[in-house]
């Protein structure tokens, strides 16, 4: 097998059990094992458990990334183009455990951190554009600040870790329909 193809089941096995049971649960042998590759290999490409959670966690933050631009730039109406982002979400969280959110949401390492600040930061711009035009078509409550919405966004983000909020839920899908769908459509049905 070459490098990268080393490389890349790596990362797909890092990536699963990551989402499975967490970074911090999650260990060298394991991932070793499981992709069929010796620990020599597994240093050769990487210094650490956390340079693979880097590379996991890039790699999915910019797919994910270019998956909600994709959406936005579609011709689907605001509403459309909204369930669509909140379905994807859904569909993204459906692997990952909670003890990955909160492994995510108290990062080991800076580079971690800096990188989780970048995707935040590109997302927040891109979803600011896409919810200031729904505002001037008319497809979003005018009323509503969306400094205040983006501050709801990023509580709700913060307690997605708190141990009490999660417990109330049976899976992160659970959590993350709540959390998203508080926002989106309050205390409202969603539409059909």
């Amino acid at each position: 097998m070459s490098p990268m193809k080393k490389k890349d089941k790596i990362e797909t096995i890092a990536k699963e059990l990551f989402f499975a049971q967490g970074i911090k649960k999650t260990s060298i042998d394991e991932i070793c094992k499981k992709a069929g590759v010796s620990r020599k290999t597994f240093y050769t490409l990487y210094s650490n458990k956390q340079d693979v959670a880097m590379a996991v966690f890039t790699k999915f933050g910019d797919e994910s990334l270019e998956l909600s631009r994709q959406i936005i730039a579609s011709n689907d109406s605001f509403a459309e183009k909204l369930k669509t982002m909140l379905n994807l979400k859904y569909e993204m969280s459906r692997s990952i455990s909670m003890d990955f959110v909160n492994d995510l949401m108290q990062p080991e390492t800076a580079e971690l951190m800096q990188y989780m600040a970048k995707i935040q930061g590109e997302s927040f711009v891109m979803m600011r554009n896409f919810f200031e035009e729904a505002q001037k078509n008319g497809e979003m409550n005018p009323h509503l600040r969306i400094d205040f919405v983006f501050m709801l966004m990023q509580k709700m983000q913060e307690w997605a870790s708190d141990k009490q909020l999660q417990s109330m839920f049976s899976s992160s899908v659970d959590l993350a329909k709540n959390l998203s769908e508080s926002i989106v459509y309050g205390i409202m049905p969603p539409p059909l």
